[in-house]
């Protein structure tokens, strides 16, 4: 699915509440073998309110369309309280965002 500015809107503060009530400040531990050696490693994630711009692959801009920087809790606050709109951010150009806006709602389930 290609992702318009709306669709992106829409996803980001719907799974934002979600993110809210189910990740907020949890951790997850990931256990995984390594094939090639045969050896079991793990990572423990954790998420906080600064992470959640970066797992929607959205860039905050300012008014003349420049990428805002070090502002991901406040992208987190517009979400939550839905208050973020279509003239505040913008789809990176490289493609990630799309494929971060097509796992989000699956992360949601975790």
């Amino acid at each position: 699915m290609q992702f318009t500015k709306e669709d992106a809107r829409r996803t980001v503060l719907n799974c934002a509440k979600q993110y809210q009530m189910k990740l907020l400040n949890k951790k997850l531990l990931i256990i995984y073998r390594e094939r090639l050696q045969n050896k079991i490693y793990h990572i423990e994630v954790v998420f906080y309110d600064r992470n959640y711009q970066h797992l929607t692959g959205l860039e905050l801009i300012d008014g003349n369309g420049n990428v805002i920087h070090n502002q991901s809790v406040n992208f987190y606050r517009k979400c939550v309280e839905n208050k973020l709109g279509t003239d505040e951010f913008q789809l990176r150009k490289d493609g990630t965002t799309q494929l971060k806006l097509a796992a989000l709602p699956v992360l949601m389930d975790v």
